[in-house]
């Protein structure tokens, strides 16, 4: 008996374990929020922020498929302070005046800007969201980011990435690691190694500024800049700012050199060093 008994047990506990190890495998793990949601200095004695407001859906539940939180399915509609979110499904987490977007995910603020992406996150308290999946970010005079994951906070009114993104205007395309976007001004600090390109020329460096209003790009350390119809390279050392106008000059100056070239749009640079 108790040569058999052993590997009962063995095969009883073997069942328990692989029984337990699935059970655990379909919970679901408990919703935390990303600390980029966490205010960097609570306000004290601030007065209750506006709560995210449920527009439409053609369905409500609640069950345990989101920890018992109520969520909204088919043509979700909510709004927030001047903004508009559309999506498949929404989920709400009530007391924490947070939702959670899934599928066709649209947001529009109200300073015309538009987020879509595949799954949203969106904080009411601090009017701070994250777009993840095939994020694209259009602003109200046609400026497209795409990334994969984009930061945004909607009182300050910036847009950021750190998951390499795109940025096209209509008239070049730019390429960089990370980049913060100022809706305001429209200007869009870019990082780790940058590139700008059109069908006339190229630039690459570092830490490039760019002003979608003005035109004019600061740049931040070693950048280089390439004229393609005529194969010329300009690589420069230090500091300067690159002002792009509608005459066809092409404009260099550094305390070494001057270089001129009537082969692109003009394109003016002031070396500060």
């Amino acid at each position: 008996m108790t040569n058999l008994s052993f590997p009962l047990k063995l095969v009883f506990l073997i069942s328990v374990f692989i029984s337990s190890f699935v059970f655990s495998q379909e919970q679901p793990k408990p919703f935390q929020k990303d600390p980029y949601f966490t205010p960097a200095t609570p306000q004290k004695n601030a007065a209750p922020a506006e709560k995210v407001k449920h527009i439409h859906s053609d369905e409500l539940r609640k069950d345990d498929k989101y920890e018992g939180n109520n969520y909204f399915v088919g043509n979700v509609q909510f709004s927030h302070q001047g903004s508009l979110l559309n999506a498949d499904l929404v989920i709400v987490y009530e007391e924490q005046n947070f939702i959670k977007a899934i599928g066709n995910v649209k947001l529009q603020n109200a300073d015309g800007s538009v987020i879509t992406a595949d799954e949203m996150e969106y904080d009411g308290n601090t009017q701070k969201g994250i777009a993840r999946k095939n994020v694209v970010l259009t602003d109200p005079k046609g400026t497209v980011i795409k990334t994969e994951t984009m930061y945004y906070d909607r009182i300050s009114n910036q847009a950021y990435y750190n998951t390499g993104g795109t940025i096209n205007d209509g008239k070049s395309t730019t390429y960089s690691k990370s980049g913060t976007y100022y809706l305001a001004t429209r200007t869009i600090d870019l990082t780790g190694r940058v590139k700008i390109e059109d069908n006339q020329y190229t630039l690459e460096g570092d830490n490039v500024v760019q002003n979608q209003n003005t035109n004019i790009v600061n740049i931040n350390g070693p950048t280089t800049i390439i004229n393609k119809k005529i194969r010329r390279t300009v690589s420069l050392p230090t500091k300067g700012t690159i002002i792009r106008t509608q005459r066809r000059l092409f404009f260099i100056r550094t305390p070494e050199f001057i270089i001129m070239t009537r082969s692109l749009p003009a394109m003016k640079c002031t070396i500060t060093s």
